[in-house]
């Protein structure tokens, strides 16, 4: 089900995308390790709702911070709103 949400966010369906996305996570507060709330982050980019979208990818991070690019996309995030980075 992740893949559909992938497939959704990439046709630009996030309103969708969201809604599996918070279905397959259901009272997983790790996302899936990370893997949904990336995903999560990247729809609430997309529809421009910054706040929400740098929320997911730092739990993104949190739960896995070795995946590439997920640093680069909470610092993106943390720059676009001025905020400082709560990870050094």
């Amino acid at each position: 089900m992740n893949q559909v949400a992938v497939f959704l966010r990439l046709k630009g369906f996030f309103d969708e995308a969201i809604e599996v996305l918070h279905a397959l996570s259901w009272g997983d507060e790790t996302y899936d390790a990370g893997s949904y709330a990336f995903e999560l982050g990247l729809c609430y980019e997309a529809k421009g709702d910054l706040q929400q979208a740098l929320h997911y990818l730092r739990i993104a991070f949190k739960e896995n911070p070795h995946v590439p690019g997920r640093l680069e996309s909470v610092r993106r995030l943390e720059n676009a709103l001025g905020q400082p980075s709560i990870f050094g």
